[in-house]
């Protein structure tokens, strides 16, 4: 009984210590992609990246390596276009360089595990090519005293008519 619990002790870690001396930290706990989150204004944009395409608002899994470039569109709107970096994480070396020596480096060099993708959320607000505006969502409550309050999650300056219905 000592023996099998003793030989399933030193099994799991042989195991466990062999896959983190052939991976670096970075690929063993954080991976080599990461999720970006992409919304825009209006809703349904089309996101280009890599000759694929999604629809907003949406999550998109990019892998660590290397940079990216973001086209969002949509047909009345003037495209935009955003620049995801990567910036090397200074913890997952030094994790690295403490737990699994050169070879883990060179293995999160490599798979791109060590680097982050920045912004990991883009909010885009497409300018309309009709106005030249820019459609911000607003909220209008109700009336309180003869006062009507505006809500906006950007700051914006807003300009309104009022117009008397009885003249009309």
């Amino acid at each position: 009984m000592k023996t099998k619990f003793l030989l399933v002790l030193v099994s799991i870690f042989c195991t466990t210590s062999m896959s983190s001396i052939f991976s670096g930290c970075g690929t063993l706990f954080r991976g080599t992609t990461q999720s970006i989150q992409v919304n825009a204004t209006p809703y349904g944009a089309i996101v280009g990246v890599d000759r694929r395409q999604y629809t907003t608002p949406v999550t998109i899994k990019l892998k660590r390596r290397r940079s990216y470039l973001l086209t969002i569109s949509k047909e009345g709107y003037e495209t935009e276009k955003r620049v995801i970096n990567r910036k090397i994480s200074g913890k997952i070396v030094v994790l690295d360089i403490i737990f699994s020596g050169l070879l883990g480096l060179i293995v999160d060099g490599v798979t791109g595990a060590w680097y982050n993708l920045e912004p990991n959320n883009i909010n885009v607000y497409l300018r309309s090519q009709n106005t030249g505006l820019l459609d911000i969502p607003v909220n209008v409550l109700k009336a309180k005293n003869g006062v009507i309050e505006i809500k906006s999650s950007e700051p914006i300056k807003i300009a309104l008519e009022v117009i008397d219905p009885n003249t009309e």
